[in-house]
This record gives C-alpha cells, sequence and structure tokens, in this order.
C-alpha cells in the first residue's frame, strides 16, 4: 500500500511541476502584445489540469487515493510528454534574458491571468506540502505566438488525454473553475477571459462543461446593470423586457395580492401560444422608495439579472421572459415572468393547478418520504446553484423551500433511483428573486412578510434584527445566504419543515426558551447523521454555523474556496448520491478510497 501511495505522490509531483512552469514562460519583447488570448488559456489550462488532479487522485479530505501502477505509469508518461518540449525551449531564457518578458508579468498577474502564479491555497499543493514533496518548476522562452499557440495545443491534447483516462466528476469541477477564476476577475478582464474559455473550448470539446459554466457566470457579470454604459442602452433594454400586451388563458389566476401564480401566457415578445409561466410580484414600497420610477428602475435591475441567465447551462435558475406592471388609484405592482429551462418538459395545463414547491411536497401527507439518493441529489443541485449565484455576484436573501419550484411535483412512491435518469425525474427552479440584488454597497432590497420567514434567516438578519445599527451598517451579506441553504438542506435530510421542527422545540423543556438557529443546529448534531450520514450532516452544520466559521467577514475569493471545499466537495462525496454512469465511474483497475460516509 505504501508503494501505492508514492507513487501517486509522485504523479501529483509531476501535476505540481507541470502547473507551476505553465506559470513561468516568457515571450520576446517585441511579440509580447500579441499573447493575451493565449496567455489567458495557458492560466486555464493551469486551472483545469490542477482541479482534473484533484478530482481523480485526492479524496474528500485530503487523503491520496489508491490507483492501479499501470494507470499512474501511463499518466507519468503522459505529463513528461507534456513538459518535454516547454524544456527543449529553456535554453532560450539562459541566452536571451535581457531580450524576453515573463508571460505573466508580475504586474499583470491578476488583470491578465485572473490569480497570482505564487498561489499554494489549494488542495493539491496542501497535500503534496503534507507529504514533502515539490514541484521542480523551470523557466522557459518561445520567439513569438504561432509557437507558443503550438506548444499550448501540444499541452492541451495530453491533458484531454488524462481526462478521457480517469474522468473527474464534471459537475464539481465545473463549480471548482468558478470558484479559481471568478473572485479575481474583473470587468475589465471579463472579456479576455471569455474569448480564452471560448478558445480553449472550441480546441478542446472535453472543457466544454466546465468553461461553459465559466462562461455564463462571466457573461452575468458582463451584463450586470452597473455596466449599462448609456442611457439609451438602458432605454432599449427596458423596451425589450417590458411586456405591454399580453394574453392568459384564465386571467382569474392572477391573484390580487403579490402571490406567486402560475399561468399560461402568450405574448408577441416571447410566445405567439399559450405558455406555462410563474409570475413573482413585486410591490411599490413608500417606505424603501421615495418615487414608482426609482422602484421600477430596481425591477428592472433586477429583471435584467435574471434575463442574463437564459444561457446559463444551470438546469435549475429560472429564465426570465420580462416583466408586467399593473397600477391603480392604490398601489403599483410588477411582475416578473419566469420561465422554466426548455430541458423540463412540463404539460401547459398542469400549471393551472398551482405550482407546487418542496416545502408543500415535504408537508404533503400523500407522499412518502423519498429516496436518500433523490434528497442527496437535490440538495447537490441546490448548493451547485447557489455556488453559481454567489460566484456572479449576487445576493438571493430568500433560499428557502416555499421557493424551490417543482415542476412535476414529488411522486416519490414511483421512484426507486436505481439511476441517474430516475434522479433527474425529479425537476425543479429555484425561484423567489423578488428580493435579490447585488452584491455590492448601495443596492437597495427588501423584504416580504419578515416575521414568517425568521425560521431561515441566519440569527443576525432576522425581522427584529433589521433596524440594529449593526445591520443597517453591515447589510445583507453571502454568509447570510449560506445560513439559508443549511437550513434547506436540514429540511430535505429530516424531510420536515422548519415549522414542524419549531413546533416540537416548543415541546422540549429545555430548549422551548432558546433560540430556535440553536435548537437547529443541536437537532443536525445529534440527529442527522444516523439519517442521512456524517457527511451530509457536516455539510448543513457547517453552513448554519457561520460565526465559528468566520464566513461574515470573508473576501470573494476565500468566500468561494470554503463553499467549495466543505459544501461541494463534501456533497459531491456522499456515497449514495454517486450511480455509475459514463461521467462518474471511472475505468476498470482503479480504486477510489476514502469515499464511504462514516
Amino acid at each position: 500500500m505504501a508503494e501505492a501511495v508514492g507513487t501517486v505522490l509522485g504523479v501529483l509531483g509531476l501535476v505540481g511541476t507541470a502547473i507551476d512552469v505553465l506559470k513561468l514562460g516568457y515571450i520576446a519583447l517585441d511579440r509580447r502584445d500579441t499573447v493575451t488570448i493565449l496567455r489567458g488559456q495557458f492560466y486555464l489550462e493551469g486551472v483545469l489540469l490542477r482541479r482534473w488532479a484533484e478530482c481523480v487522485l485526492i479524496g474528500p479530505h485530503g487523503e491520496v487515493r489508491i490507483i492501479s501502477m499501470e494507470y499512474c505509469r501511463i499518466i507519468h508518461e503522459r505529463l513528461t510528454a507534456m513538459l518535454k518540449p516547454v524544456q527543449d525551449a529553456s535554453e532560450l531564457v539562459i541566452k536571451h534574458s535581457k531580450d524576453l518578458a515573463p508571460l505573466f508579468p508580475p504586474g499583470q498577474t491578476q488583470a491578465a491571468a485572473g490569480q497570482a502564479p505564487t498561489r499554494r491555497l489549494n488542495r493539491l499543493f496542501q497535500v503534496l506540502s503534507k507529504a514533502k514533496i515539490t514541484s521542480s518548476p523551470f523557466k522557459w522562452a518561445v520567439w513569438d505566438a504561432e509557437t507558443l499557440k503550438d506548444l499550448l495545443g501540444h499541452i492541451q491534447t495530453i491533458r484531454g488525454q488524462l481526462a478521457e483516462l480517469l474522468p473527474p466528476d464534471m459537475q464539481l469541477m465545473s463549480l471548482q473553475v468558478l470558484a479559481d477564476v471568478m473572485p479575481s476577475t474583473s470587468i475589465g478582464s471579463v472579456t479576455t477571459i471569455d474569448t480564452a474559455a471560448r478558445a480553449t473550448t472550441e480546441n478542446h470539446i472535453i472543457d466544454a462543461g466546465a468553461l461553459n459554466t465559466l462562461r455564463a457566470t462571466i457573461a452575468i457579470r458582463d451584463l450586470s446593470p452597473d455596466t449599462i454604459p448609456t442611457l439609451e442602452e438602458a432605454n432599449a433594454r427596458v423596451e425589450n423586457l417590458y411586456i405591454k400586451k399580453f394574453s392568459l388563458i384564465a386571467p382569474e389566476f392572477l391573484p390580487a395580492g403579490t402571490e406567486r401564480c402560475s399561468v399560461l401566457m402568450s405574448s408577441q415578445q416571447f410566445s405567439s401560444s399559450p405558455r406555462p409561466v410563474v409570475i413573482e410580484w413585486r410591490q411599490f414600497n413608500k417606505e424603501l422608495y421615495d418615487d414608482v420610477v426609482l422602484f421600477e428602475a430596481d425591477v428592472v435591475k433586477l429583471c435584467w439579472l435574471l434575463h442574463s441567465l437564459r444561457s446559463h447551462p444551470d438546469l435549475h435558475l429560472p429564465r426570465c421572459l420580462g416583466f408586467i406592471k399593473e397600477s391603480n388609484y392604490v398601489s403599483t405592482r410588477f411582475g416578473l415572468v419566469l420561465d422554466f429551462p426548455s430541458t423540463i418538459h412540463r404539460d401547459p395545463f398542469t400549471c393551472l393547478v398551482g405550482q407546487e414547491s418542496l416545502h408543500a411536497a415535504i408537508q404533503n401527507a400523500k407522499y412518502r418520504m423519498p429516496p436518500i439518493e433523490l434528497r442527496l441529489h437535490v440538495a447537490m443541485s441546490i448548493a451547485a446553484s447557489v455556488f453559481q449565484l454567489l460566484s456572479a455576484g449576487w445576493l438571493h436573501k430568500a433560499l428557502r423551500s416555499d421557493n424551490i419550484l417543482l415542476a412535476r411535483g414529488l411522486d416519490a412512491s414511483s421512484l426507486e433511483c436505481e439511476n441517474s435518469e430516475q434522479l433527474h425525474a425529479v425537476d425543479f427552479i429555484i425561484a423567489g428573486f423578488e428580493f435579490s440584488r447585488l452584491d455590492k454597497p448601495g443596492q437597495v432590497s427588501g423584504d416580504g412578510d419578515p416575521e414568517d420567514q425568521d425560521l431561515y434567516r441566519h440569527p443576525n438578519a432576522v425581522s427584529k434584527k433589521r433596524a440594529t445599527p449593526e445591520y443597517q451598517e453591515r447589510g445583507y451579506l453571502k454568509a447570510y445566504d449560506i445560513y439559508a441553504l443549511g437550513v434547506l438542506l436540514a429540511e430535505l435530510g429530516f424531510w420536515r419543515t422548519m415549522g414542524a421542527l419549531k413546533k416540537s422545540q416548543g415541546n422540549k423543556k429545555d430548549w422551548k426558551d432558546k433560540p430556535f438557529s440553536q435548537y437547529l443546529q443541536n437537532r443536525v448534531d445529534s440527529d442527522m447523521a444516523g439519517m442521512v450520514g456524517s457527511r451530509f450532516a457536516k455539510v448543513v452544520l457547517w453552513c448554519l454555523d457561520t460565526e465559528t466559521t468566520g464566513a461574515t467577514s470573508w473576501g470573494d475569493s476565500e468566500f468561494l474556496q470554503h463553499f467549495e471545499e466543505n459544501v461541494l466537495v463534501n456533497l459531491a462525496q456522499c456515497p449514495l448520491q454517486k450511480l455509475p454512469s459514463s461521467h462518474s465511474t471511472m475505468a476498470d483497475g482503479v480504486v477510489r478510497e476514502g469515499l464511504q460516509g462514516k
């Protein structure tokens, strides 16, 4: 066993060398301005290679997975072949150093590559450091961009062979790439990174899943309302989103208040035939806005953010078709018209009986508790969607089970979850965006029915804390969305609503006078591991305990890194969630160690 571990560590060390080498390239001084896109692609190659190694060769807690000696030999040979042509170009640095400029100059690294080349805050280099294995980087150089392009193609080909030999978990890898790239991607570097990702995808189809998610998330940030350059462009977007004329199959289904509704709507702007849509309402609030015009401008910002999801590959984020407006002598309200992704097929007339939420399904007595595989799958899907929203710079502010809308209800009695297709039979979208906003200072956002939703809120964001100086100064934080995610995951684990748990708290003398958040953590800590496994319980506790972890004070990069390591990786490794498929099954002879829940 020791020999096998040592062999895998040797492979990991060679991966570390390859990653470091990619960052130590030089280009002729008079050609350095011609390699902007290639520089971005080299940066992405380092990210993709590292994440592949972490997904395939490292377990969830930093242990080394045991890979067959034959596979280790093949990987070692291919990594050596990747480094050979680069090593051949190393003599140029010695002979012509005064005529060369680094591919990633220290002063331009943040803009060109998205992160500093010396960063070691990742699992691969933590494992290598613990094993006392260091990389052996060397400097290399080329004279022109064409040579650099050929070198890049060679590296992409070999990395593609590695991914075919031992394929990673592509869903997890897609999210990990976001954690690497998004925190350091400014508005100024969006175009460079997006172009590099597009070029990499075109030349290397195996990266399409990970890089399409990256490109879609970059597009959301690029289309942020704060980046609208002119009033004319802003007005054009309003014109595009405002649904002036529309028809409803059953107009009486529109509520008089602000309750969410499902209707069949048609409009020349998006569909001439009736189409199932969900409408979420926002009511003009004089306490938050001095003028209805300012309120409408905020609605348009939110609508545009949601509209930017139209090309996002995440199957659980809604597509916004536009907004409608209704006014009378009493008030004005705006309706956000949301559509399900095209991959989710719905019977047009089922929406007229009401849209069932996850909260309603949990309370529905006709459903038995769904199989654990299904609940773990839904948990991972929700966490992945939340991660993508946060990486794009959003705050959801209303993560609750009543905002998880099921496309066709939840007939758990007919789902045995014997394969991955049955897992996907329960389609849903995350809704409740009425009060979402950008994670930036000066963003106005309210809340609806605050006291009714306090069970799902972070203790520092409950209704009675809203008027405190501390909350007014700090506002709503990303960590509060993480807490709400933990509450939602707890409901999936227990298959009980927070209202039901709150009622049970009142029946316990030792707990009835204590904060519900403390009671919830205690119940998760004592009971959840026996129901869904210790790893899932650990994820929920991490989300709920934001004060101990320090999540309220993390910057963007640190926040996404901790989310990835403590939520996404652990959920992806929950043993019952992983079912045989062409994307998750490793080749014969490969043993995954350390994946079993305790």
